[in-house]
């Protein structure tokens, strides 16, 4: 058994000893703990022990069992965001953990600053509508609530949402059509690359760069910004050192599975905006400030 007498002076061992923690820890078997706490110390997600403790994860966790086969699958999101009830008792550690709540307070964030940003723009622009395209929207809640939420953008604004995964988009689909709020929703299936609409007053880049590196993150937003007009802007997260710093066992749980983060710096997320050929105008943040929300408008 791995001894954990200094965990107080390492920030690995001590965020073992959460109460979050221990919901995951309690949940294994006594042979998996032991190989689970000795590949975690160490960031071991190759070893022989490493894929012993992930085969018996992928067995018991559903939420695992859908990551370890489509990390952007919208059925992941649906857990975290809407607070779906979870049985496996290896899954009740997740929305407990701060990572997985902060993907929940990522969508309190946008529904606290978005409508303010729109009312701006629409004020700014003289414009009596307002096209948005919500590149990798998953079902598109953020966007389904606000408009719930702010009755007075309601008929003002359109929202396209964009997604490969065509089961995300039909739970986007049918939601809109039980709160009769089709007219203001469009669902594409397509991916960002191959996506060809154009003359959006705003993009919305959620989630999509944040397992990539600043040269992907660049690279990506070259592609979407083509779907502004003159002016538009884009509104793109990214994931901060904080959140790898101060939830380090769910960060090694979502690599160990092939869920990879590629964690910024504080001034990276406008470093990329500039190298897209954009100028950052703001940024916004979850609670916790493990997700960067950058607002930038295009050249």
């Amino acid at each position: 058994m791995l001894d954990m007498s200094d965990a107080p002076n390492d920030p690995r061992k001590a965020s073992l000893q959460k109460p979050e923690a221990q919901i995951f820890l309690s949940s294994l078997t006594p042979d998996i703990l032991a190989k689970f706490k000795t590949c975690y110390v160490n960031a071991d997600v190759q070893s022989a022990h490493a894929k012993e403790v992930l085969s018996y994860i992928l067995k018991n966790s559903p939420i695992m069992q859908i990551v370890s086969k489509d990390t952007t699958s919208a059925h992941t999101f649906e857990y975290l965001y809407l607070r779906k009830d979870i049985e496996s008792p290896l899954d009740k550690y997740f929305p407990n953990g701060r990572a997985a709540q902060a993907i929940y307070q990522r969508l309190h964030a946008l529904k606290l600053n978005l409508p303010a940003i729109i009312r701006g723009e629409r004020e700014k622009n003289n414009s009596a509508s307002y096209k948005i395209v919500n590149i990798g929207s998953g079902p598109s809640h953020e966007m389904i609530e606000i408009l719930l939420e702010n009755p007075d953008l309601k008929d003002k604004v359109h929202i396209t949402c964009v997604d490969p995964d065509r089961e995300a988009l039909i739970i986007g689909a049918q939601r809109v059509a039980r709160l009769n709020l089709e007219s203001h929703f469009s669902f594409v299936p397509a991916k960002y690359q191959t996506f060809d609409g154009r003359g959006y007053d705003m993009v919305l880049l959620i989630g999509i760069l944040c397992p990539l590196n600043v040269r992907l993150c660049v690279r990506v937003m070259k592609n979407v910004k083509r779907c502004l007009r003159p002016g538009g802007i884009i509104i793109f997260s990214t994931v901060q050192n904080i959140m790898g710093q101060e939830d380090p066992l769910t960060d090694y749980i979502m690599r160990l599975t092939g869920w990879n983060m590629d964690y910024k710096e504080d001034h990276e997320p406008y470093a990329i905006a500039r190298a897209a050929g954009c100028e950052p105008i703001g940024r916004f943040f979850d609670e916790y400030g493990y997700n960067c929300m950058t607002v930038a408008r295009i050249k």
